[in-house]
């Protein structure tokens, strides 16, 4: 789905939606009553500024690697050196990708530049298509029944899927029956774990892909017939001492070919070597990479490279076996409120989920469905400004607003990530008072849409470290509360509930109005601290008939003290 950063503009005459995108959309306008404005908020209130944390040192973005594909050596007739592996017909996937491949097909002519072309890897979608043959059956040592093999129209897919990780290879054929064609073997990784174990021990078992070198005179290219032999791959993972070890059995094919695997874990990715068994056709060390995936480290997948690339190897494995296992603590944290911001959308059907997304290490960018934005560049390509907060050190929250190509159909995402308060820097005694901003939308059972704007709406928070408390107001336009949150704070995150204090309305009158025409009720809030000794907030509310939601973020405050009285 292609997205593009915007915010919903809410002028004194109208509201408007920002569809006019990247993705070709336009906009839409609903006629508004001018709003009558009483601002009383600030009168009296001390003077406060930012807790700026001084001499900032953020932590270095984890590059997260989620899959990684080759094209296999080929023959060629013209040379009597052996051909190795061409990493200018590699990819290795930096963002989510778990369906899609970018394929290297047979180079025309030796002086080709290598280009990839898109493919699609789910065996769903290849089944479904006109004349496809299914010969899973006939994969040797497909004991589990996990490889599927699909021929469609000369073009095969062979892919080993487990949950969160999958591991195969793929054929393209030509335009024409006898063109060349080149197997690229792959292995892709979804949902980085939030959190990796910091003990206790694991075993994995999967599979694994390999294509060795070739020479003038061979009779296949450099994946050798291994298309029906399923080669199985081992792993064990101690925890504590962040050390994975591991095998890959390869005494089957034409060409017999297996390694063990050592490698040190950082992070949620690994990095080691690999050394060929005394079988082995090509005895080559081998760097080893790759990465963990899903909840709890429950699956891992990566590659291996031959020190002079006589070899290329890719493997996926799942967790079967865990002892003692303490889970980490998570040091970042990133969510999405999907909100249907369609004309035609229901009331009880606006909030579409709050979910859990990848972080992509730097709160100035963000991933979503494989795609990356640059939040400092929004406004730049789209024209918009996105609603980000530039005094945030240590989290962000804003606004994606996409049509999909259909300015009927707008879904709203609403998104909070940043580098999470460690626990033990959570204060325990005293309290600290925050300000920022919230944005929301909403729809009444018999009323207009309800857009807050973060310009326009201001968040107040008190946190009281010692009653692990957490009290504030979302305050509408008028400078009035219009919604009181209270949350009981665990460890570096919160949860309670919010509650509506006389019904939102896009009216601004609102004299007479009908109760169906208000939004009310309360709504599940859930956040969490940010940066050192919780600097900031931020989190998501979600009202129980789904009809409301939005996201919030605060900075801690300081009360300047008033300048001293000269007579």
């Amino acid at each position: 789905m292609p997205l593009s950063a915007c915010r919903l503009a809410l002028s004194s005459s109208a509201v408007v939606f920002c569809t006019a995108c990247a993705t070709g959309g336009s906009f839409e306008t609903q006629p508004v009553a001018p709003p009558i404005e009483v601002n009383t908020w600030e009168l009296n209130r001390p003077k406060e500024i930012d807790k700026v944390v001084e001499d900032l040192t953020r932590p270095a973005p984890e590059q997260h690697v989620y899959g990684f594909s080759a094209a296999e050596p080929f023959i060629v007739l013209t040379s009597l050196d052996a051909q190795h592996v061409d990493l200018s017909r590699a990819t290795i996937d930096t963002t989510p990708s778990f369906d899609t491949l970018a394929y290297y097909a047979y180079p025309l002519s030796g002086s080709d530049t290598a280009q990839a072309t898109l493919i699609s890897l789910d065996p769903h979608e290849w089944k479904s298509r006109p004349n496809a043959a299914d010969y899973s059956e006939y994969v040797s040592g497909n004991t589990d029944s996990h490889y599927t093999l699909i021929e469609h129209d000369r073009s095969l897919l062979k892919v080993a899927a487990f949950r969160y990780t999958k591991v195969g290879a793929v054929e393209i054929a030509g335009e024409g029956s006898y063109d060349k064609t080149l197997v690229n073997l792959f292995y892709k990784g979804s949902e980085p774990p939030e959190a990796m174990p910091v003990s206790g021990t694991a075993s994995y078992d999967g599979y694994w892909e390999r294509a060795l070198e070739t020479l003038y005179n061979d009779t296949n290219n450099g994946y050798n017939g291994n298309l029906l032999n399923a080669s199985h791959a081992n792993f064990t993972v101690d925890f504590s001492d962040r050390k994975m070890r591991g095998t890959l059995h390869g005494n089957n094919g034409e060409r017999r070919q297996g390694y063990t695997i050592t490698a040190d874990i950082s992070g949620a990715g690994f990095s080691g070597t690999a050394t060929p068994e005394s079988y082995s056709s090509i005895q080559e060390s081998a760097s080893v990479s790759g990465s963990f995936f899903g909840p709890n480290a429950a699956e891992l997948g990566g590659h291996l490279e031959g020190q002079q690339r006589r070899a290329v190897a890719v493997f996926a494995a799942r967790q079967t076996t865990a002892n003692d296992i303490v889970q980490g603590e998570p040091t970042t944290y990133a969510s999405v409120l999907q909100a249907d911001g369609s004309e035609h959308a229901p009331a009880t059907n606006v909030i579409q989920g709050l979910h859990t997304i990848p972080f992509s290490g730097d709160i100035k960018t963000l991933k979503f469905k494989g795609e990356v934005f640059d939040l400092t560049q929004v406004a730049a390509q789209d024209g918009e400004v996105c609603c980000i907060e530039p005094r945030f050190q240590f989290m962000q929250t804003g606004l994606l607003s996409s049509t999909a190509g259909n300015a009927d159909d707008i879904t709203l995402l609403y998104f909070a990530h940043g580098h999470l308060t460690a626990r033990d820097q959570v204060p325990v005694t005293g309290t600290a008072s925050y300000k920022g901003r919230w944005m929301a939308f909403g729809r009444a059972p018999q009323g207009q849409a309800y857009v807050a704007r973060s310009s326009e709406n201001e968040a107040r928070f008190t946190a009281d470290f010692a009653s692990r408390t957490l009290s504030g107001n979302l305050q509408g336009r008028s400078g009035a509360d219009a919604i009181d949150v209270t949350a009981t704070i665990v460890g570096n995150r919160f949860e309670g509930t919010a509650s509506m204090k006389g019904g939102l309305t896009a009216d601004p009158q609102a004299i007479g109005i009908s109760p169906d025409a208000k939004i009310t009720g309360s709504s599940t809030v859930s956040g969490a601290f940010f940066g050192p000794h919780a600097n900031e907030l931020a989190g998501h509310f979600v009202n129980n008939d789904q009809s409301f939601g939005g996201v919030f973020g605060a900075k801690q405050q300081i009360i300047v003290p008033p300048a001293a009285h000269t007579p």
